[in-house]
């Protein structure tokens, strides 16, 4: 399951319920989607060659480019639409005595006043909509909550990147060791349905990240081989990260043993798009690599205690 592209999908369904309600008989799915799809891909996937100042104001120009090459009433009327939803997916606040109620009364004037209807269940009715949405959203954000794991998430010095590591809260009897513990959580089949646990929990924070327009943030994750154990691990791992703002923004971590054994597969999700990086952890590791072709990578990881010792160290993000 892809997290991200489930949410997308959702929102912008709602877009086009919330448009057939407030147009009836002047809707048209044609132009509506042409401004659809350029919101999805600038609101939700950071697709845009001219950034403005905000998100709102970068909205405001890609959607102005498709009116401009289509300006009959119907795409402005969805263009001016598509500007008043910014309070409906969070990027404008209501403020001041601005709430929803008032929302839905100013969207009832327009469409008396510019469509000619006059329906006085329309406000109910809308937020009715509206509302039920809203608490769907929630559900679907609290279903990725877990009693039993949890994310820490630190900042790698001088880099927008946050190395994540997944916290353990299962209450496992004290007659079973440390050693058998971590035995289990780490080299058994176990392993890699915790690690797929980790990504469907950062999936969501970064769903988070989004949502409040920043696409700044980047993930360095665990990565494991084992995912090429079986078809299907490797096609749930595919289904989690369907997209190209998660490739772009989540970082796999690989090191040189595991890349050298496994260099078509890692390569073969390289030219997929996934973002991998390479991590050093000993002089050992450095040496095995030290004559490969290191540009497969987006990132290389070196670990602090080899800063001194690696000559090529400015190379590496010192983790």
């Amino acid at each position: 399951m892809d997290v991200i592209n489930t949410y997308v999908e959702f929102r912008l369904s709602n877009f086009t319920i919330y448009a057939k309600m407030i147009m009836g008989k002047y809707f048209d799915q044609n132009i509506f989607n042409l401004y659809l799809d350029r919101y999805k891909m600038v609101r939700y996937y950071n697709q845009e060659i001219t950034r403005k100042s905000t998100l709102e104001a970068t909205l405001n120009a890609s959607l102005e480019e498709i009116y401009l090459k289509n300006n009959s009433d119907v795409s402005k009327f969805i263009f001016e639409l598509f500007k008043m939803f910014y309070y409906l997916d969070g990027v404008k606040k209501f403020r001041g005595n601005k709430n929803l109620k008032s929302f839905v009364l100013e969207l009832d004037v327009i469409r008396r006043e510019k469509l000619g209807f006059i329906d006085d269940e329309f406000v109910s009715s809308f937020m009715r909509v509206v509302l039920d949405n809203e608490k769907r959203s929630s559900r679907y954000f609290n279903r990725f909550s877990s009693n039993d794991f949890s994310l820490q998430c630190k900042k790698i010095r001088g880099e927008d990147i946050y190395l994540v590591n997944l916290l353990n809260n299962i209450e496992i009897p004290s007659l079973y060791s440390k050693y058998a513990i971590d035995k289990v959580l780490n080299e058994s089949r176990v392993s890699v349905d915790i690690l797929f646990v980790l990504y469907y929990l950062i999936s969501i924070c970064f769903l988070k990240d989004i949502v409040k327009g920043n696409f700044k943030k980047k993930y360095l994750l665990d990565f494991s081989v084992k995912i090429f154990s079986s078809l299907e691990k490797r096609q749930k791992f595919l289904k989690i990260f369907d997209d190209d703002i998660t490739k772009e923004n989540f970082i796999f971590k690989i090191d040189p043993i595991a890349f050298l054994s496994y260099e078509e597969e890692i390569c073969s999700l390289i030219h997929e798009g996934y973002s991998f990086g390479l991590i050093i952890n000993s002089d050992d590791q450095y040496n095995m690599i030290k004559n490969k072709n290191l540009d497969y990578f987006s990132y290389l990881f070196l670990d602090k205690k080899l800063e001194g010792l690696i000559s090529d160290s400015d190379l590496y993000i010192l983790i």
